[in-house]
């Protein structure tokens, strides 16, 4: 029975990477299901046990196995924090106190790890020398580090892709790469659980059916093959098409063989105020019957950037994007980031590597200047012109220090009275768009209301590390105004500040957006609805910086 066992268990596991031409007997350089406990690892530190088929870390703990030789490699585990840890000083749990894969490990001085933290952000580490730096992180919507998940890692070269539950969520090239090293598993002062490692040649593993891509014509180094590839941070990772070219172009994507989808997603060049978003265009599939191209959907007025489309399921071994029309200043040039194919799984049907551009686009923040990441230059949206400041009877210190995100303060005279501020997204908002807002304190607010509803409480949440505060909220209306306030209620009892804090390392601002293509609850619904006391003085604020002397004034209105 317990043969049986351990071979139905194995097989889970082929099947798992069975979506790829594979010779385990020759490509695998490891696998173990922990039927024979701990037999093929070494621990370096903890305590390490294998209870029901599965490997369990407590507290503190590095388990390692393989060869320093090992250099290109996809290594694939399911991990679950059984425990998240807890700070000695706080008593509170810790964020990244969770399960992790160490992969390319030579020694504790110099590894790459990957890691689902507690609040569903997967996180991209190296440890160089001695020294960590955080490489990539994704905000996840629906991944529980306390629930199983598949993790799946591919080095090569200086290339590092990390799947969550087979979906691509990081794409990151290292400039000064760790080239080799075995992997581990690592628990960090919680409870890890560990099960099915496999580790396999990354040349040995070469993808079925890769679809081929055509165009109607392609500017040189921007190829048709950019546009199904999962790659979206560089510029040159667009098709675009041939200048001098007319109307229509298209791009063509050769499955090869009969495939049904139902949905397709397609992210455009946003640059220059949306100048080469395409306006009008045909999404069209292959009929044999006909021999002839069939129009799934034609789109008209087209202003997004992203666009989602769903229609009644199509089978087809081909499908074409039509252009019919672009916008004057683009000058009949097509320039696309990528599209993606969709099955009833939610599968994108073009990639080969299972990049989810849906999720990618979801995990994606908008911080108004897209080049101006720190909260002193994210003033002109969010504060000049656009916020304002109330008090109940008492003048408010207000501390804009140029040099430091910490110290964006505001203080009452009068330490008994209410206070607080009033904030405007910059963009407009979009109707039954769902979006997901993350503002960071140094100093938090006792409630938030978003337009009259309070959608965060001091007294009802806890505090996420570096204090964000994350809230949805999902408009009526199109350009609907929302107007967020953060309240300080002498009543409450905490201290008489609101400060902002700063992102990582001060490298992100500290009020931020994203929408939320996939589906979310809105924090409005079923709120409680409150309203702000009657006789409150409100101020509107004109802000002066003088780069010179870095001085920031501040007038009040």
């Amino acid at each position: 029975m317990e043969k049986w066992k351990m071979l139905l268990k194995v097989g889970v596991l082929c099947l798992t990477i069975g979506t790829f031409n594979t010779n385990a007997s020759k490509s695998s350089l490891f696998l173990d299901d922990f039927s024979q406990g701990l037999t093929k690892w070494k621990k370096e530190s903890g305590n390490w046990s294998v209870r029901n088929g599965e490997c369990v870390a407590r507290g503190l703990a590095l388990l390692t196995t393989g060869n320093n030789e090992w250099n290109d490699y996809v290594c694939e585990v399911k991990m679950k924090t059984d425990r998240i840890g807890v700070d000695g000083v706080t008593k509170k749990e810790e964020l990244y106190d969770v399960a992790f894969l160490f992969f390319r490990y030579i020694d504790s001085n110099n590894f790459y790890s990957i890691g689902l933290y507690a609040d569903g952000t997967l996180v991209l580490q190296k440890k160089l020398n001695g020294i960590s730096k955080e490489l990539k992180k994704v905000l996840t919507d629906e991944a529980d580090p306390l629930e199983w998940n598949t993790f799946k890692v591919e080095a090569k070269g200086a290339n590092i892709k990390v799947y969550l539950n087979g979906d691509l969520l990081i794409d990151y090239t290292d400039n000064a790469p760790i080239n080799n090293g075995r992997i581990a598993l690592r628990s960090l002062w919680g409870d890890a659980i560990f099960d099915d490692v496999s580790v396999y040649e990354i040349e040995n593993i070469l993808p079925d059916n890769v679809p081929k891509v055509s165009a109607s014509s392609t500017y040189p180094s921007y190829l048709p093959e950019n546009a199904i590839d999962g790659k979206i941070e560089h510029y040159l990772n667009r098709w675009v098409s041939a200048p001098g070219e007319t109307m229509p172009q298209w791009l063509t994507i050769d499955f090869g063989e009969k495939k049904s989808f139902y949905k397709v997603c397609i992210l455009w060049d946003g640059q220059q105020e949306g100048a080469f978003i395409p306006v009008e265009y045909l999404l069209q599939y292959w009929d044999d019957n006909d021999n002839n191209w069939k129009t799934i959907k034609t789109v008209t007025d087209n202003r997004d950037v992203f666009a989602i489309y769903q229609f009644p399921e199509v089978v087809s071994d081909k499908f074409r994007l039509y252009i019919t029309r672009v916008p004057e200043a683009a000058k009949s040039l097509v320039r696309l980031y990528e599209i993606a194919i969709m099955d009833k799984s939610n599968k994108n049907i073009c990639s080969a590597t299972g990049f989810n551009l849906l999720r990618y686009i979801s995990s994606r923040w908008e911080t108004g200047e897209k080049t101006a990441p720190i909260f002193h230059e994210m003033a002109h949206y969010w504060w000049y012109g656009k916020g304002r400041f109330f008090a109940d009877g008492t003048r408010l210190k207000i501390d804009m220090h140029y040099s430091t995100p910490t110290k964006k303060s505001v203080i009452p005279e009068d330490t008994g009275k209410m206070f607080g501020m009033i904030l405007y997204p910059p963009y407009p908002l979009k109707k039954d768009v769902t979006y997901q807002f993350c503002l960071i304190f140094e100093a938090p607010p006792d409630y938030i209301l978003v337009n009259g509803y309070k959608v965060w409480d001091i007294k009802e949440n806890r505090l996420k590390r570096r204090r964000e505060i994350l809230f949805t909220y999902t408009p009526k209306e199109d350009n609907e105004k929302m107007e967020i306030v953060l309240v300080k209620d002498p009543s409450y009892g905490t201290a008489p500040i609101l400060q902002f804090g700063k992102g990582d390392s001060g490298h992100e601002p500290n009020i931020k957006y994203r929408k939320l293509f996939i589906s979310s609850v809105d924090n409005c619904s079923n709120k409680e609805k409150v309203s702000l006391p009657d006789g409150l003085i409100y101020y509107t604020i004109r802000i002066t910086i003088k780069w010179a002397i870095s001085e920031i004034s501040i007038r009040f209105q």
